[in-house]
């Protein structure tokens, strides 16, 4: 009986151009589902927040009848100001990095391939064409005069992106917190001091 010869089976050939192309474009897909879990655990744990800070607000008069508002509103304020200060903070800015990774990504890949539509491979690169963290500023010193209005800058600002609503929502909510814990601290230390303020009240 003769012996089956074994068949020299002839792999295709990867191209450097393949190669590079298919790891980008994983890294890419990676990148997406990742900023997307962020943001998405963000606001979810956030819900969360919100949920006990208002069930706290709407029973406390029922629960702690001696306390006064001012105290209820500090007490109340702290689960959000934690989200913003140990949630947000921190996993935005990790959404940041992930944000211009992708915009890195869409340069390669139009260097890579040249006629690639460039409207196709930018669409991070438009989501924040205006940062939010610069925008507030930038507007206001292009108000005054101090720099030159960007072309398209009057589009973004009276139709501002999805990216620059949230952002800017978010870091709004957090700041007001702060400085109303800051306040009401402040006023319950001069408060202490003069023995002019309760916290509770007198039965």
């Amino acid at each position: 009986m003769p012996k089956n010869k074994k068949k020299n089976v002839k792999l295709p050939e990867v191209t450097l151009f393949e190669y590079k192309f298919d790891l980008l474009k994983m890294e890419y897909e990676k990148c997406v589902e990742t900023y997307q879990d962020i943001y998405h655990s963000i606001w979810k744990i956030f819900s969360y927040y919100s949920a006990i800070t208002a069930a706290f607000l709407i029973s406390s008069r029922e629960f702690f009848p001696s306390f006064e508002l001012p105290l209820l509103v500090l007490i109340g304020s702290f689960p959000l100001c934690f989200w913003w200060v140990g949630i947000y903070s921190p996993m935005n800015r990790y959404g940041e990095g992930k944000i211009n990774r992708l915009i890195e990504i869409e340069k390669e890949l139009r260097l890579l391939i040249t006629e690639l539509d460039s409207r196709v491979a930018c669409h991070f690169e438009d989501f924040r064409r205006l940062k939010p963290n610069k925008s507030i500023w930038y507007m206001i010193k292009c108000k005054s005069g101090i720099k030159k209005w960007p072309p398209k800058t009057w589009f973004n600002i009276f139709n501002p992106s999805k990216y620059m609503r949230v952002k800017f929502a978010a870091d709004l909510m957090g700041s007001l917190l702060s400085i109303i814990l800051i306040v009401l601290l402040i006023l319950f230390v001069i408060g202490w001091i003069n023995k002019d303020l309760s916290l509770f009240i007198d039965p």
